[in-house]
């Protein structure tokens, strides 16, 4: 004869809500992840922006119809006096811009990271991945907080099992 137990549905509840916040701090860092490349450029050039100019120094068509070439381009970091490259990819159907060699562009990078570098007027479409990291990496933030809290309601609901 079967007979309900409150206390073990209980435990399920509990289990069973952890495993589901686990789940979902999955899903948003797999999210976070994937946006987190242009989406912390975007942040850091919001932080401390430096501007200059910079040159093309080649322009090269990839895939078998021509809709995606890599633009190279080079800067000075008048800070610490070095010379960096940086890679801007082109989708030629979305961005309609003609690039040529030893063509000038302005570049943005970050003051304690000039190696994050892009393409001043293409920073805009860095907004989505920016947003979409920080409402995934909130959203982490708050579900650790819960499992935290979670975690705490198991282990109160375990010592007060031991009286039963």
């Amino acid at each position: 004869m079967n007979t309900y137990n409150p206390r073990a549905t209980q435990q399920d509840f509990i289990i069973t809500r952890s495993m589901l916040v686990l789940i979902a701090v999955a899903v948003l860092g797999f999210f976070a992840s994937v946006t987190s490349d242009e989406g912390l450029k975007f942040g850091l050039f919001k932080i401390s922006p430096i501007v200059t100019m910079g040159e093309i120094i080649s322009v090269e068509d990839i895939g078998k119809y021509k809709g995606v070439s890599y633009v190279d381009y080079v800067f000075s970091d008048k800070l610490n006096n070095t010379e960096i490259k940086g890679r801007y990819v082109q989708n030629k159907s979305l961005d309609k811009d003609i690039y040529k060699v030893g063509g000038e562009l302005e570049i943005v990078f970050f003051k304690y990271f000039p190696q994050q570098n892009y393409i001043k007027s293409k920073t805009n479409y860095l907004r989505p991945s920016f947003r979409i990291f920080l409402i995934c990496f909130i959203g982490i933030f708050i579900l650790c907080l819960f499992l935290a809290w979670n975690t705490y309601k198991y282990f109160k609901f375990k010592n007060e099992s031991k009286r039963y």
